[in-house]
């Protein structure tokens, strides 16, 4: 696929610490957002410093993930991640159940 009609989201959890719905979505998960052209990860704030916190790559130059886009292009990682960590809350909601409407009794 070489373009895609809207951004699409991941999640990664480490499983440790916490159980699952007491994780905070947008901290406590890595973050992932593919757009367009880009992929951006976002690490979790408690991970071990092995890479960078917030990498962008271009998926279609660098498939294999060598270059670290996020300094030469911060205006593309603010919107990426304004849209991941928006994308992340909703994920929170719907796994609270925000996003249904109450059952009528």
């Amino acid at each position: 696929m070489q373009e895609r009609p809207r951004s699409l989201g991941f999640m990664l959890w480490n499983g440790k610490d916490k159980k699952f719905p007491e994780v905070d979505f947008v901290a406590g998960t890595q973050g992932v957002l593919i757009d367009g052209k880009y992929k951006l990860i976002v690490a979790p704030k408690d991970a071990p410093v092995k890479e960078p916190p917030v990498r962008l790559h271009d998926i279609f130059e660098d498939p294999g993930h060598k270059e670290n886009l996020a300094e030469k292009l911060p205006d593309v990682v603010r919107k990426m991640r304004e849209a991941l960590e928006a994308w992340q809350r909703s994920v929170r909601d719907s796994f609270d159940g925000k996003d249904f409407a109450p059952k009528k009794e």
